[in-house]
C-alpha cells in the first residue's frame, strides 16, 4: 500500500476478488486513477474517490489485516525485553495492559493507511467489537469486555507517554497503607511469632504487638499498634499466600506429602515381571483373637502391583524372611529387593538369604518413603480403605505429640515422646 491510493491487487487482496473485478467495478463507479510509479505500472486508485460503503468496507478489511500483523508482537508470551517494564505488576493488570496496546496497535495501522478518517475508524472497530466480530484473540476479549472510541484516544496518549505500564492501570496507588508494609520491624516481629510458635492466634499476636510497640514497650514509638482486626486480617492473607512454609514449620513430613514434586514414573525402569519388589512392615491397626495389634508385613511386585502379606506378632528377621518365602514360592525369584536399612532387613540372616539366591538388595536412605512408593502406597490403601471395616478394627489410639515435637520432622523428634499403646483403654 501506498498512502491514500491502493493497486487493483492490494484492493483485490482486502475483499478476496480478483484483480479484473476490480478494475472493472473502478470503472464503473468512476474511480480516480493514475499511472503507477515503480516496476511493473499500472494504475493505482484513489481511495477518496471510492463510494462510502466501499471505503468502510476497505477500513474493516484493514482493521483485520493489522490484527494479524499485531498478533505475534502483542500475544501474552514470556518475553522478557516486552514484560520487563510490566514486572511487579498483577497478573490481569500485565493481560490488560497487553490487550489494550493490541487494539491500539491494530487501530494505528489502520489509521496510517489514510482510508478514511481516524474517528471513522475507531468508530468500526469498536462496532465490530462490540458483536465480536472483530479479528482479534479470545484473550483479547476475555480482559477487555466493554470498549469505546474516547477510550482508544486516551490509551493512545498514555502508551506514547508511558508506555505499557502506563495501560496497565494504577496499581500502585491503590497498594494499601497498612502499618505492616510501613514499619519493617512491625512486620519481622509479626513474621518471627509465627516462626517460633506457628500455632498461635491473632490475638496472642496482638497482645505482642502492644507490649512491644505500645506504651511502655521495649520499641515503643517505632510503630503504631494496628488493631486487633488488622492484625487478623494481615495474618490471614499471609498465611494464605505462604501456605507451604506454614505447613513446612507446622510439619515438614506433610509438607513434604503434600508439596512434594514428582516427576515421570517411578516404575518405567521395571520392564518385567519380578524386576523389582518392594517391602516393608508396620504395625496394624487390628486386634486378633489373641486381644495384641500384630505388626503386618508387605512384599509388592511392582511391574504387576502383586501383594503378599504377612502377620506376625512383631517385626523380625524371621517375619520378613517367612513374607519373602511365601512371594518367592508363589511368583519366583525376584531380580532386585528394596527396602529401607531397618535392622529387620539388614540382619545377617537376611543377607545370607539374599547372597544364596542371588538377589540384589537395594536399601533406601534413612527416613526416605519416597524411594520406595509402591509398598507405602499399598500400605495406606489397606490400613485406611480395608481394615477399618473389619470388625477386630482397634482404630488409631496413639497419643498426639508433645507440642515440643511440632515443627520437628519425624527424623529429628524423639523416641520418648510417644508411649506405646498397651492395649487398655480408647
Amino acid at each position: 500500500m501506498s498512502g491514500m491510493w491502493l493497486t487493483a491487487k492490494e484492493i483485490a487482496a482486502l475483499f478476496g476478488l480478483t484483480e479484473r473485478s476490480v478494475q472493472i467495478r473502478a470503472l464503473r463507479e468512476g474511480w480516480t486513477s493514475r499511472p503507477r510509479v515503480g516496476r511493473g505500472g499500472g494504475s493505482e486508485w484513489f481511495v477518496a474517490s471510492m463510494p462510502d460503503e466501499t471505503r468502510r468496507r476497505i477500513a474493516q478489511a484493514l482493521v483485520g489485516q493489522a490484527a494479524r500483523q499485531g498478533r505475534k508482537q502483542f500475544a501474552p508470551s514470556v518475553n522478557a525485553k516486552r514484560g520487563q517494564p510490566l514486572c511487579g505488576l498483577p497478573e490481569h493488570g500485565r493481560r490488560r495492559a497487553e490487550a489494550r496496546a493490541f487494539i491500539v496497535n491494530v487501530v494505528r495501522h489502520a489509521i496510517q493507511s489514510n482510508v478514511v478518517k481516524p474517528y471513522k475508524v475507531m468508530e468500526d472497530f469498536v462496532v465490530l467489537y462490540r458483536r465480536r466480530k472483530a479479528p482479534v484473540p479470545e484473550w483479547v476479549y476475555a480482559a477487555l469486555r466493554k470498549i469505546s472510541r474516547p477510550t482508544i484516544w486516551v490509551w493512545m496518549q498514555k502508551l506514547d507517554a508511558k508506555g505499557l505500564r502506563g495501560l496497565a492501570g494504577e496499581h500502585e496507588k491503590r497498594r494499601p497503607k497498612s502499618p505492616f508494609n510501613l514499619s519493617p520491624k512491625l512486620k519481622d516481629f509479626v513474621l518471627g511469632m509465627l516462626h517460633d510458635y506457628p500455632h498461635v492466634s491473632s490475638a496472642e499476636v496482638h497482645r505482642g504487638i502492644k507490649g512491644r510497640f505500645g506504651p511502655g514497650g521495649k520499641e515503643e514509638g517505632a510503630a503504631k499498634p494496628p488493631s486487633l482486626r488488622a492484625t487478623e486480617r494481615w495474618i490471614m492473607k499471609w498465611k494464605g499466600e505462604n501456605a507451604l512454609a506454614i505447613l513446612a514449620r507446622k510439619n515438614p513430613d506433610a509438607a513434604r506429602s503434600r508439596y512434594g514434586v514428582a516427576f515421570g514414573d517411578a516404575a518405567a525402569h521395571v520392564a518385567s515381571l519380578n524386576g523389582e519388589w518392594q517391602s516393608d512392615g508396620t504395625l496394624a491397626e487390628l486386634m486378633l483373637s489373641d486381644g495384641r495389634r500384630h505388626t503386618l508385613n508387605l512384599v509388592i511386585d511392582v511391574y504387576s502391583r502383586r501383594l503378599r502379606f504377612h502377620v506376625s506378632r512383631t517385626s523380625s528377621s524371621a517375619a520378613v524372611a517367612s513374607c519373602l518365602r511365601k512371594a518367592i514360592r508363589a511368583w519366583g525369584v525376584p531380580d532386585v529387593w528394596k527396602t529401607d536399612n531397618g535392622k529387620d532387613y539388614t540382619s545377617k540372616p537376611i543377607e545370607r538369604v539374599m547372597a544364596g539366591l542371588q538377589i540384589f538388595h537395594e536399601t533406601c536412605p534413612p527416613f526416605s518413603p519416597e524411594k520406595k512408593p509402591f509398598v507405602e502406597r499399598a500400605f495406606k490403601t489397606f490400613l485406611h480403605s480395608h481394615v477399618e471395616v473389619m470388625a477386630g478394627y482397634s482404630g488409631r489410639r496413639r497419643p498426639r505429640p508433645d507440642y515440643t515435637t511440632r515443627g520437628k520432622s519425624w527424623r529429628s523428634r524423639p523416641l520418648t515422646t510417644c508411649t506405646p499403646w498397651t492395649g487398655a483403654g480408647p
